[in-house]
C-alpha cells in the first residue's frame, strides 16, 4: 500500500526539546523496514529519489543487492552485483554518487559508489555494524549509526574520503541511537534513540548539533 506521508507528524528543526512520538513510530516502522511494493523494497530516506531515478535494495536474485530504475519500473540495473550483503542506498545531494551498507569486507561498513555502480570505495572501518548512511547537504560528510565492535549503537559522522570520523552521541553499552538525518543547513542531526536500552518501546526522536553538543 502507498504510504500516506500527510498522516505523519510534521516537525520543525527549530522547535521543541524533543520531537513527537508519532514520527518516532514512523521512523522505527518505515525507515527501518522500507516500503514493500510488489517484492521491491525501497529504502525510505531523503536520498532515495534523485531526479528521475530510484535506488533501492532487493533480494530478487536471492542476494541483497542495490538496484537502479526509472519511476515507471523500466531501466532496471543491478549496481552492486556482489556476493556480499548490499543495502540502504542513499543518494549524494548532487545525484552523482550513492552511499550504501555492505559486508563485502566481512564487517558491515559504509561504502560509496558512482551512480552507475562503478568506483566503489570503502568509507568506514568500524569492525562493527554500520548502518543508515545520510549525506550532509554539501556532500562532504556522511552521518551513520554504528555499534563499533558491537558496543552500544552510536551516531557518527565521517568525511566522504574516510577522514575525520567523529562520534556524535555518547551512549551506554546497552543503549541505541540510530538512523541519523541531517538538517537542511547541515548544522544539526535528527536521530532516533533509546538512552536506556535498545527497546522498541523506548525510542524517541532527538536533535543534536553536528559537533555532538546540545542534544534535545
Amino acid at each position: 500500500d502507498a504510504l500516506n506521508l500527510a498522516a505523519a507528524t510534521v516537525f520543525d528543526w527549530d522547535g521543541g526539546t524533543r520531537i513527537g512520538d508519532s514520527l518516532a513510530e514512523f521512523v522505527r516502522t518505515w525507515a527501518r523496514r522500507g516500503l514493500t511494493r510488489g517484492g521491491i523494497v525501497v529504502i525510505c530516506s531523503d536520498g532515495t529519489l534523485a531526479g528521475d531515478r530510484i535506488a533501492f535494495s532487493s533480494m530478487r536474485d536471492g542476494n541483497r543487492e542495490i538496484y537502479l530504475m526509472n519511476p515507471d519500473g523500466s531501466g532496471l540495473l543491478n549496481l552492486t552485483a556482489h556476493p556480499g550483503y548490499d543495502d540502504e542506498p542513499a543518494w549524494s545531494p548532487d545525484g552523482t554518487r550513492i552511499a550504501f551498507v555492505s559486508d563485502r569486507k566481512r564487517f558491515r561498513e559504509i561504502f560509496v559508489m558512482e551512480a552507475d555502480g562503478t568506483g566503489v570505495v570503502q568509507v568506514t572501518t568500524s569492525r562493527g555494524v554500520a548502518a543508515y548512511p545520510d549525506w550532509s547537504p554539501d556532500g562532504s560528510r556522511i552521518a551513520f549509526d554504528d555499534t563499533k565492535a558491537f558496543q552500544g549503537k552510536e551516531i557518527w559522522v565521517i568525511g566522504v574520503d574516510g577522514i575525520g570520523e567523529t562520534r556524535i552521541t555518547n551512549e551506554s553499552t546497552a543503549s541505541c541511537s540510530e538512523i541519523p538525518r541531517w538538517s537542511p543547513d547541515g548544522a544539526r542531526l535528527l536521530f532516533s534513540s533509546d538512552p536506556e536500552a535498545c527497546s522498541a518501546a523506548g525510542f524517541d526522536i532527538y536533535v543534536i548539533n553536528a559537533d555532538g553538543t546540545n542534544r534535545r
